[in-house]
């Protein structure tokens, strides 16, 4: 198991972020970049025809790219250092959260310090997009979120062999691997470098199946029944609750 952070090109860094301002995302995913960068003038952007729209994002995206790439450069140096410091035991780690050998799996992982305040993550490609002002411990957890979803598919397309179209946004199998982070980040070894963060999506946290908030309900089952009992008890659970759940996502995301 093997992860580089590396230096993103321009159209990497562009394409990972402007992805977030086309037309259909809700707040909760587009907001988060004229937080971070004002001067990109929200109202004035969002009111633009899409071809125009994309072309303004990219010239002034263009810029802060070249303004911050010397510290692109140092986080990824930095990055590589501290995630190499730990791999050995996040092998371990991950080898009995997941109950199988990651050691000689997922060596293609790389990451890259980016422009965008959220993190994209790609399957496909083994790789995510982390905010280059970060600082550690939000790196390192963002990055531990990451690599559980590459383990957890890796292991899940071994046991179902289906299609892994439908690991990805907005399919059912994606939200409940984003579900599923905080199981492993409150109910393995991986809460030593979580402690009381919280590596799943805020709005899971308050959504109830029964009265019972459904992520401490997947965490009575792995505590039960490992990962076997995620794979089919807990999915089941969430399948039976899934027209509540998106309802949820839906107004959580829409306020």
């Amino acid at each position: 198991m093997k992860l580089i952070y590396r230096v993103p090109t321009l159209d990497e860094a562009l394409e990972t972020t402007i992805w977030t301002q086309e037309d259909g995302l809700t707040p909760y995913w587009r907001d988060w970049l004229y937080r971070v960068y004002p001067q990109l003038n929200k109202e004035k952007t969002l009111s633009l025809p899409w071809a125009e729209r994309e072309k303004f994002l990219k010239k002034e995206l263009s810029n802060i790219y070249h303004q911050v790439l010397p510290q692109l450069k140092k986080q990824a140096a930095h990055w590589n250092q501290l995630y190499s410091a730990q791999r050995n035991k996040l092998v371990k780690e991950y080898s009995l959260a997941f109950e199988t050998d990651v050691e000689n799996i997922l060596n293609d992982m790389f990451a890259c310090p980016n422009l965008n305040p959220i993190s994209p993550r790609y399957l496909d490609k083994h790789s995510f997009f982390l905010f280059y002002r970060m600082d550690d411990d939000v790196m390192m957890r963002t990055s531990l979120h990451e690599i559980m979803h590459f383990v957890w598919f890796y292991k899940w397309q071994e046991h179902f062999h289906d299609s892994p179209q439908e690991y990805d946004v907005p399919h059912l199998k994606w939200i409940y691997s984003e579900m599923v982070t905080d199981t492993f980040a409150r109910f393995s070894e991986f809460k030593n470098f979580y402690g009381d963060y919280p590596a799943a999506y805020d709005y899971f946290y308050t959504f109830k199946i029964n009265g019972e908030n459904v992520l401490d309900r997947l965490g009575k089952i792995y505590q039960t029944n490992g990962i076997m009992g995620l794979f089919n008890e807990g999915f089941n659970l969430v399948q039976k609750n899934e027209q509540q759940l998106r309802l949820h996502i839906q107004k959580s995301e829409n306020q």
